[in-house]
């Protein structure tokens, strides 16, 4: 992480940007070099393909080689690139890039605990959620929902659940149906991501037995180095999401499968 640390204070310079666009453009000018740090915020490799445009699913693929100049050209397709990634709606949510990266910024500590006040990965998910509640029309979203609330509104949990919180939930108007939401970030590798991951497969099927969805989103570069956790969670939940694939479509999609009738 460290030696990423200079693109990542010039990244910061973004976060509070009145005119964020322009802001990336004039950044991109100065510092060219600053394009290798954008797949890891992504947590992805060097070279990307990103789907544009969904409808007619063009992609495009992004390299992020420094340069120690870049053209106007390419200065416009980055630009592109951090807004159709998510990226500047990220910036956009988090005061301190270098924070973010270590996951400081989204609630988690130096042992990897999960904090829930002020959730910048659910800021950072919002105008995805907004997008895919505009699309399904009949779907309402409240962050932040304990075990209390949920039952006061008829969500058909169990007592053994009375602990339970999630990052949010979903009501379908239509059909009654809930969905529940866990959104988490891990910068660093160690214990708890596992211990997460295998309790969020047991919570799934707890749910679903009650008829309620499961949907989780997690990001960080944690996961690079835990792929078979991460893999084992793909294969035992059935929609696990980063922020980019939530951008992507899967989040509505997801929403859909789970709050359609059954």
């Amino acid at each position: 992480m460290q030696l990423f640390n200079a693109e990542f204070h010039l990244l910061s310079s973004l976060c509070d940007a009145p005119n964020i666009e322009g802001a990336a453009r004039q950044l991109l000018r100065d510092y060219p070099k600053v394009v290798r740090a954008f797949p890891l915020l992504l947590a992805w490799r060097r070279q990307m393909t990103l789907l544009v445009d969904a409808e007619t699913a063009r992609v495009e693929v992004f390299d992020f080689a420094p340069k120690d100049v870049l053209s106007e050209i390419e200065i416009e397709r980055y630009v592109r690139f951090l807004g159709e990634s998510g990226l500047l709606d990220l910036l956009a949510n988090i005061k301190s890039v270098p924070d973010y990266a270590t996951g400081v910024e989204v609630g988690i500590d130096t042992n990897g605990r999960k904090g829930r006040s002020g959730n910048l990965a659910v800021k950072a998910l919002t105008p995805h959620i907004e997008r895919a509640l505009e699309n399904l029309g009949d779907v309402d979203f409240w962050p932040e929902r304990t075990y209390a609330w949920m039952r006061a509104q008829g969500c058909p949990l169990t007592l053994d659940m009375a602990g339970w919180k999630w990052d949010g939930a979903f009501h379908s108007q239509t059909t009654g149906r809930w969905v529940v939401m866990e959104i988490n970030h891990y910068g660093t590798t160690g214990s708890k991501p596992a211990a997460i991951a295998n309790d969020y497969i047991a919570r799934e099927r707890e749910l679903l037995l009650l008829g309620v969805g499961f949907l989780w989103v997690t990001d960080g570069l944690a996961w690079k180095a835990m792929q078979p956790v991460l893999k084992r969670a793909f294969q035992e939940i059935r929609f696990v999401s980063t922020i980019q694939l939530a951008r992507d479509g899967l989040l509505e999609h997801a929403l859909r499968s789970m709050l359609g009738p059954k």
